[in-house]
């Protein structure tokens, strides 16, 4: 049996599904669940990513030659993130940390939180899909190496729970897409320390530089759905 061709309306059609899920999947991280960032960097790849077996849903389009929005900062070779992320934190009780009325069998809970900024970043700028997806770095993890847009996103669909789940893992990929916690003792009581994964929110933070790169191309698929209204970070 022959197969079909699909045609060019056909191809609109699948990115218009791609663009309400990452709208979807957006909402959803941004309403608390961090880890549909792994639903996230899967329709990524079918967007952006070429094999010498596959082409990216962009390539179908004749779409690989825009340019996409970049968020990342510019000279941050010595920080650990190039995305703008805001590291937000707390602490509980509040009332008692750092205070001589901290009963010592109460334990104090640090959580250090990375946001995505999204539309408050304070650098912006287009550039060539080259330098988005394979050349700008923009996590950078001491003793380990950098990480750019691609490796990040296959990293996590390819290996680590996006389409499959490979056993052994990249360094890099694991150390940043996990949830740590430790724990230990204080003057005061017991501490409990917790920080989100920030590979998580840098995949929320590209899939942000997708939708508004996309929205400049196809503002017709989208009907006002991106960017909504967000409140801002604390």
């Amino acid at each position: 049996m022959v197969n079909i061709q699909k045609t060019h309306k056909d191809f609109e059609d699948h990115l218009k599904g791609i663009i309400k899920d990452l709208v979807t999947f957006s909402k959803l991280y941004d309403e608390g669940n961090e880890d549909i960032a792994r639903n996230i960097v899967v329709r990524i790849r079918v967007l952006v990513h070429d094999t010498k077996n596959s082409k990216s849903l962009l390539k179908h389009l004749s779409k690989k030659n825009i340019m996409f929005f970049d968020t990342s900062k510019d000279g941050a070779d010595d920080q650990e993130l190039a995305l703008p992320l805001l590291k937000n934190s707390s602490y509980m009780p509040s009332a008692f940390y750092f205070s001589e009325q901290h009963p010592p069998w109460l334990p104090v809970i640090i959580t250090e939180h990375y946001i995505p900024l999204l539309d408050q970043s304070p650098s912006a700028r287009k550039v060539s899909f080259d330098d988005w997806w394979n050349q700008a770095e923009i996590l950078r993890i001491k003793d380990i190496r950098r990480l750019t847009r691609r490796e990040l996103i296959l990293g996590i669909a390819n290996t680590d729970g996006g389409a499959h789940i490979d056993i052994s893992i990249d360094p890099a990929i694991y150390t940043l897409a996990r949830t740590h916690q430790r724990s230990g003792n204080i003057e005061n009581g017991f501490l409990t320390y917790h920080l989100n994964a920030p590979a998580h929110a840098s995949v929320r933070q590209i899939a942000h530089e997708t939708l508004m790169t996309l929205n400049t191309e196809y503002p017709d698929f989208f009907d006002g759905s991106y960017p909504y209204s967000l409140e801002p970070p604390d």
